[in-house]
């Protein structure tokens, strides 16, 4: 599993792609508050599959052996959600922030695949 240095470095570089990605959707009027929200989704969404090991580490609460265990569990869970929520979003939803909520969902998607593949 990566560090946290990593998981900002990605945050920040998905913060920046979808900035270019919605620049195309959204007028020039509304493009900060965009921007912002962006940010907000983009932060929130990288630390929800770490919520388990920042519950240790914030208040030692449980051993860090069972909340890694629930830790794995959640991110087996949480990667089909968001393959499920990607496609709800694209194909059955028609909503004004698309392009915020599809960055947001990748960067859950991207967490995921950098704890899985990076040791």
């Amino acid at each position: 599993m990566p560090g946290p240095l990593l998981h900002i470095v990605a945050a920040c570089s998905v913060f920046i792609l979808g900035i270019i990605y919605i620049d195309r959707y959204y007028d020039k009027e509304t493009i900060y508050s965009n921007w912002f929200l962006l940010g907000i989704v983009c932060l929130s969404f990288s630390l929800v599959p770490d919520i388990f090991l920042g519950l240790y580490y914030t208040t030692h609460i449980l051993s860090y052996k069972l909340l890694l265990y629930y830790h794995t569990i959640f991110h087996f869970l949480l990667f089909p959600i968001s393959v499920i929520a990607l496609f709800v979003l694209n194909i059955l939803l028609d909503i004004r922030k698309k392009p915020v909520w599809n960055i947001g969902f990748c960067c859950i998607l991207l967490h995921i695949t950098m704890d899985l593949f990076i040791p």
